[in-house]
């Protein structure tokens, strides 16, 4: 909505790609880098229904860079 009323806004992106779905016109912010992986060797970002404790993270705090997106 935002894109196509041509106005700016953070996009936070957790296992997709801004370069496919994004725009430039957002500050798109990439997820931090996984901390460990799953028992599966694998996370599936499309699942939503994904246990928080399946979570490649410590904690959900880790996700992303906080100071970033309120900047």
């Amino acid at each position: 909505m935002a894109a196509a009323l041509d106005l700016p806004s953070t996009v936070c992106w957790v296992t997709t790609k801004p370069e496919m779905l994004g725009y430039t016109i957002h500050n798109n912010i990439k997820s931090n880098p996984f901390e460990f992986e799953t028992d599966m060797n694998c996370y599936s970002g499309y699942n939503l229904v994904e246990p928080l404790n399946h979570l490649p993270y410590k904690s959900t705090a880790n996700i992303f860079n906080i100071k970033q997106i309120t900047k």
